[in-house]
């Protein structure tokens, strides 16, 4: 497939293939407090008989803290891709700041792929 490439992953950083960063690969990583998440991994894994059962809320919420769940500890997660981005090209997103500014946050965004939407395209009410 010819550049420009677009790869969704949920891998953590240690997981991800040398190539990315031979390459010089350019990757936004979207993060999200830990209490959504946590709400959200839970009812994933009630609903994707593929994957354990996640027990009780609060034995979840255990299992969460601990880092015993399928995707590993958050905090692990979040701080690998924060601790990359000092010598990688990795734009930190918070999901929160998309949330209560997507204007700023699609501009961090375009500058950060060195793109332009043009003052249009970001004033246009959707």
């Amino acid at each position: 497939m010819p550049p420009p490439r677009i790869l969704k992953t949920h891998l953590p950083i240690q997981l991800v293939p040398p190539s990315f960063w031979e390459k010089n690969c350019k990757i936004i990583y979207v993060t999200r407090n830990a209490k959504d998440n946590l709400v959200s991994y839970y009812h994933f894994q009630r609903m994707n008989r593929g994957l354990p059962n996640p027990g009780t809320w609060p034995e979840y919420f255990e299992k969460f803290l601990a880092g015993e769940v399928p995707w590993g500890p958050w905090h692990d997660h979040v701080k690998g891709w924060w601790e990359a981005k000092q010598r990688q090209r990795i734009l930190y997103l918070f999901y929160e700041d998309m949330k209560v500014d997507p204007a700023r946050e699609i501009q961090n965004v375009m500058q950060f792929l060195e793109k332009d939407l043009g003052d249009e395209v970001m004033k246009k009410d959707h």
